[in-house]
């Protein structure tokens, strides 16, 4: 009797560690990475993210600049992140030596490996497009 006990607790054990193992690599194709606001980013995002700094994208921008929240709430952490140079000294009066070396003159601009710019919003999708990247949906 005791060794029919020892089989079905066993068989238990391995049933419990097979639903947690495939729990953990369905959530894990999915979510990946944390960003700063505790929001998990998806393997896509960092992916389309690190692909833009990978072919040179830039995006200048400043922290207290509307336009640029936007772009940043559009395109999430994981993507706008490796590619964001922030403008701005922290009071705000004034702008950071690497972006007057850059010539940057209003914010957002978007500089692509190609050296052409783009100032103004851009959807992900615009992005995608100029920097060349071929997923079949960037979101």
């Amino acid at each position: 009797m005791s060794n029919m006990k020892e089989q079905k607790w066993v068989i238990g054990i391995v049933v419990g560690l097979l639903a947690a193992t495939g729990i953990f690599f369905s959530l894990s194709k999915k979510a990946i990475a944390p960003t700063e606001q505790g929001v998990v980013a998806s393997a896509q995002d960092v992916a389309f993210g690190q692909f833009l700094k990978d072919n040179g994208v830039t995006f200048y921008g400043a922290f207290w600049c509307p336009h640029c929240q936007r772009v940043k709430k559009e395109l999430g952490e994981a993507v706008w992140k490796p590619i964001y140079v922030e403008c701005s000294t922290p009071d705000g009066r004034d702008e950071t030596q690497v972006c007057k070396d850059a010539k940057i003159e209003s914010f957002p601009t978007f500089v692509f490996k190609d050296g052409s710019r783009q100032e103004g919003e851009m959807t992900r999708d615009e992005i995608a497009k100029r920097a060349g990247y071929m997923a079949t949906s960037t979101k």
